[in-house]
């Protein structure tokens, strides 16, 4: 059974780095659909845009609270920089 989304954020927490890896497999192709849509509007480069997500979401990563799937929370951090302001 795979461990789920709180579960790998926790090992992350705790240092483990593969654990962070193991997030990006589970939703990269997730995140890559929905910047090349939002991408295609604004002319950004979408790989690049999926790249940034991650970044962010790692160091932002003590803010989520397991109360959401990981993709709920990590969704803001790929939008919110093209059209808002930064995600929290």
């Amino acid at each position: 059974m795979a461990p789920s989304d709180w579960d790998l954020v926790q090992r992350v927490r705790a240092g483990n780095r593969d654990a962070f890896r193991m997030l990006v497999e589970r939703y990269q192709s997730r995140i890559a659909a929905l910047s090349r849509s939002a991408c295609s509007a604004i002319g950004d480069d979408a790989l690049d845009v999926v790249q940034e997500t991650f970044t962010r979401a790692y160091e932002s990563l003590d803010r989520f609270k397991g109360d959401a799937a990981f993709y709920t929370w990590v969704y803001p951090h790929c939008i919110q920089p093209l059209f808002g302001p930064p995600a929290p």
